[in-house]
């Protein structure tokens, strides 16, 4: 199996550390680009387009993000004016989060950005290593769920 867990050469270095490289990519693009946002706000304001009306904890949830930053980054994108909630007709302890129509228009102008950082940055990389690469990232997670929910 090799030393998956030596210091300088884990893998979980190279997993922290590709996915903090790639979120901090992604703030300098959106800052150079002039976007009003940060990458955490970028994916939560993607997920309530992509998935109008739940509640802030299923948006948590799915982000994976704790209570408190999840109930910053709605503050946050609420004082944005890119989203806005509406309390749920059934529990009234809830909101559910809308994006407005300035959040959806943000998030359109963002993607041909996103998609090309994409593209440069998978670009050398054959595709049967990327599926083979997630298919294994997925299993691992299925694996660690068991241990952590």
């Amino acid at each position: 199996m090799g030393n998956l867990g030596g210091p300088g050469q884990s893998l979980f270095r190279f997993i922290n550390e590709a996915s903090n490289n790639l979120l901090d990519y992604f703030n300098l693009l959106l800052i150079q680009n002039g976007f009003n946002m940060n990458t955490q706000e970028w994916i939560l304001l993607s997920h309530i387009i992509e998935h109008p009306g739940k509640n802030q904890k299923w948006y948590g949830d799915n982000i994976l993000k704790d209570k408190t930053t999840t109930m910053r980054l709605v503050d946050t994108l609420e004082k944005k004016r890119l989203i806005e909630r509406v309390a749920d007709g059934t529990d009234r302890r809830h909101n559910l989060l809308y994006s407005t129509e300035e959040g959806k228009h943000l998030i359109e102008q963002t993607i041909p950005f996103i998609n090309d950082a994409f593209q440069s940055i998978f670009s050398d990389i054959e595709t049967d290593q990327l599926i083979a690469t997630m298919n294994v990232l997925k299993e691992v997670i299925g694996r660690l769920s068991l241990f952590t929910k």
